[in-house]
């Protein structure tokens, strides 16, 4: 995914057809092959969370065919997830090795990345380029809420409350999509956790179309998981210039106590994949 993103989960890779066990007859030399397994020779890469995986070395029992397949039930690049994603008519040839390379698309690139760190009631406003692949927006600390608005619309209708148990601050809206929280069970409180710009602790993203998408991690430099909104908090539609005029963003805090934020934001815009 060079130029893409980074692998974040590839899941139940496989390469078809493969049969369980073959025979050889020494007479003849003829080799015969036994029950076919249906899921396929299972592909295991061994390191994910970077931009390109490879996988062990894949042995594959079937007879010569011109319609392989390798396939797999889901791959998520960055945020972005592909269901039943794969090739077919791979050329498989018995005795052959064969080196197969995917490259995922369209690439993409940073457009006028911006780093930022607001606290206590601080404000910040970045301009960012019309681009045709909308923004992403990454927060590295955190202290315990922010609003984020985006041609003066804010993200959600609510401020975005990320403190548990709070007798002072405003009611907990947003957790983990599975239903977890920060600050119970084995997850820090958010203000304990810290990111960086290849593991950041939470991520907007907004697309060309204005949908807003969020996701937050549930250790410090964790993966990213689907976030929920709830207690009435929901996603507003952002207006995206894509084209002509520059996207303004604005950054602000409800300030409860000690309060800060910090992280980056950029535009992302596709271009022509290289070499």
């Amino acid at each position: 995914a060079r130029q893409v993103g980074t692998f974040k989960a590839i899941n139940l890779p496989s390469i078809k057809p493969s049969s369980k066990s073959a025979n050889i007859s020494f007479a003849d030399n003829v080799i015969t092959y036994n029950e076919t397994n249906p899921d396929g020779a299972a592909v295991t890469f061994p390191t994910l969370n970077r931009d390109v995986v490879t996988s062990t070395p894949t042995q594959i029992i079937t007879a010569a065919t011109n319609t392989g397949q390798f396939i797999t039930k889901e791959i998520q690049v960055d945020e972005q997830v592909r269901q039943n994603k794969g090739l077919n008519n791979l050329k498989i040839t018995p005795g052959v090795r064969y080196n197969l390379k995917i490259r995922f698309g369209p690439c993409k690139e940073d457009i006028k990345p911006v780093n930022y760190s607001i606290e206590n009631g601080r404000e910040a406003s970045f301009s960012i380029p019309a681009t045709d692949d909308g923004l992403i927006f990454d927060v590295f600390t955190l202290d315990n809420s922010f609003t984020l608005r985006i041609n003066n619309i804010p993200i959600t209708t609510q401020e975005l409350q990320f403190e548990y148990g709070s007798r002072n601050a405003p009611p907990l809206n947003i957790r983990f999509a599975d239903g977890q929280i920060w600050g119970i069970g084995n997850i820090q409180p958010i203000y304990q956790m810290r990111g960086n710009a290849n593991n950041p602790i939470v991520r907007v993203v907004v697309s060309k179309e204005g949908k807003v998408s969020l996701y937050g991690s549930k250790t410090s430099g964790g993966p990213l998981y689907p976030l929920a909104l709830f207690n009435n908090n929901t996603f507003n539609n952002i207006r995206w210039n894509s084209s002509g005029q520059d996207n303004i963003a604005r950054l602000s805090q409800h300030v409860l106590g000690v309060t800060y934020m910090s992280g980056w934001v950029r535009g992302r815009r596709i271009v022509q994949c290289r070499p």
